[in-house]
């Protein structure tokens, strides 16, 4: 991140980004740890209090970023995150344990060797695909989300970059308002009945958003929609666990961070032409159905 600081061209600072992006599986690793290192019956408890943590920075980072370049410039700014990273780089060396035993030789399996040895290999193929068409419904409505909200509210209104963003963070402060109870609700109940639950809720939430008449009624429904979303990943993730033997934990989560991360890039891609195409009330529908459907499918396909 500091070396970003430093470039003189869009080139050098794409390249820097590229190579940062290839080693940036920490959050993988997070969860991972967690998952494997967390007493079952407390993982939803911890799952959550790690999407709260990274929620809360998601809000607090754009806001930080922002005062620190205004206040000691760009470049400074780069640097003193790179710095701050470094620090969390040390804290986790010295004050993160884990019991673990590496095994010599131990070569990475297939697919179809991962199948032979997991019993629940098809549930977990299944929780793969839950993850990634959650992607594909979150990300398909987060970038054209500002041209939704400058159509509904009067064509001279001030600071519309300023809206937008609260809009934004209405979803994530319920986010992350919600990710722990709901966390602790996975750990009393089981993580399927809270993942489809929010499920259906979230996509039933979805489909309003496609007739608000004014900027209020959009914070309000995608506010009382970011509960929803707090429990999903949390259940999401102690499924995984709860399926996976700890010694793939690593590999099936990162197969899962990579669907997680192609139904991002997908999304994002699919959302924008389909609004092109069809218009945003077709848009909310289908993610809204999306979400739905992924519910049932998960209620009969998992136990």
């Amino acid at each position: 991140n500091i070396l970003i600081a430093f470039q003189t061209t869009p080139e050098g600072v794409v390249f820097i980004r590229l190579i940062q992006g290839l080693v940036s599986g920490f959050y993988t690793a997070t969860i991972t740890l967690i998952a494997s290192e967390t007493p079952f019956e407390r993982t939803g408890w911890a799952l959550g209090m790690l999407a709260s943590a990274n929620l809360a920075g998601s809000l607090i980072g754009p806001l930080l970023g922002g005062y620190i370049a205004d206040t000691v410039g760009i470049r400074n700014d780069f640097i003193l995150v790179g710095i701050l990273m470094g620090i969390a780089g040390i804290l986790a060396t010295f004050f993160i344990h884990e019991n673990y035993q590496p095994k010599p030789n131990v070569e990475k399996l297939t697919i179809a060797k991962l199948k032979e040895k997991i019993p629940e290999f098809n549930s977990i193929i299944a929780l793969c695909v839950a993850s990634f068409i959650y992607a594909v419904c979150i990300m398909s409505l987060q970038p054209i989300i500002s041209v939704y909200i400058k159509g509904i509210v009067p064509s001279n209104t001030e600071n519309l970059a300023f809206i937008a963003g609260a809009v934004f963070s209405a979803m994530g402060i319920a986010q992350l308002l919600s990710s722990s109870p709901l966390g602790k609700l996975v750990d009393k109940i089981g993580p399927r009945k809270v993942l489809v639950v929010s499920l259906i809720y979230v996509g039933i939430l979805n489909i309003p958003q496609a007739y608000v008449t004014d900027i209020y009624q959009l914070a309000t429904i995608r506010f009382l929609q970011g509960f929803g979303l707090g429990g999903m990943l949390p259940a999401l993730n102690t499924y995984l666990s709860a399926k996976t033997p700890r010694e793939f934990t690593g590999q099936i989560f990162s197969y899962n961070q990579s669907s997680l991360f192609f139904g991002y890039f997908l999304g994002a891609i699919g959302g924008s032409s389909l609004m092109a195409w069809l218009g945003f009330t077709t848009l909310f529908w289908v993610s809204g159905g999306l979400f739905i459907l992924t519910a049932l499918w998960i209620g009969l396909k998992l136990k």
